[in-house]
């Protein structure tokens, strides 16, 4: 779950939490994650994260302004998603 507040909860099956990760900014979208349980997730820091599935990060990258759509993975493993800047970026995973 992204929240206005930067971070993204893990919530456990119960509703317990499972863990949560900092962003330096607000999350508005979903989250999305990949075959192998790397969530994705853009903020309004203008980063693109990768969080694993333990709540580490794998990584991150700047892009040009807020991210406030979530991001999409297609067949190919290629991650896309959209800024404020009016442009789609796409990554390889």
């Amino acid at each position: 779950i992204g929240t206005q507040d930067g971070y993204i909860y893990a919530v456990r099956k119960d509703g317990t939490l499972k863990w949560k990760f900092k962003t330096e900014n607000s999350i508005t979208a979903s989250p999305t994650i990949d075959a192998d349980g790397v969530i994705y997730i853009g903020s309004w820091d203008g980063k693109l994260y990768a969080i694993n599935n333990d709540g580490t990060l794998k990584w991150s990258t700047t892009i040009g302004g807020p991210l406030l759509s979530s991001p999409a993975i297609d067949a190919k493993n290629m991650i896309y998603v959209g800024c404020v800047d009016w442009r789609l970026y796409a990554f390889g995973k």
